[in-house]
């Protein structure tokens, strides 16, 4: 698939397979790459993760995270830091 851009008077044409990578660039242009965004901000979680907590495992000095309903654990941190958002009991 062949796509032309027109840059400021300049003629641009670019190979780029199905998925729309780059396979190669003719013009005055050599190396072409799409510039990386950030997500959309909003619609995060905001406060406390609801129904888990988080509990200190003194055998081996880390915090376990665990469902307050079930109490069935769910992970366990590899640092020796606290999750963020997770109740502490």
């Amino acid at each position: 698939m062949l796509k032309t851009f027109y840059l400021s008077t300049v003629r641009i044409s670019i190979d780029c397979c199905a998925q729309g990578h780059i396979v190669k660039a003719k013009g005055p242009i050599k190396q072409y790459k799409y510039m990386a965004t950030n997500p959309p901000k909003g619609a995060g979680r905001i406060g406390a993760v609801k129904d888990r907590d988080q509990v200190h495992n003194p055998k081996n000095d880390r915090w376990v995270k665990r469902d307050s309903d079930t109490g069935k654990f769910i992970d366990q941190k590899h640092d020796k830091t606290l999750f963020k958002g997770v109740h502490k009991n």
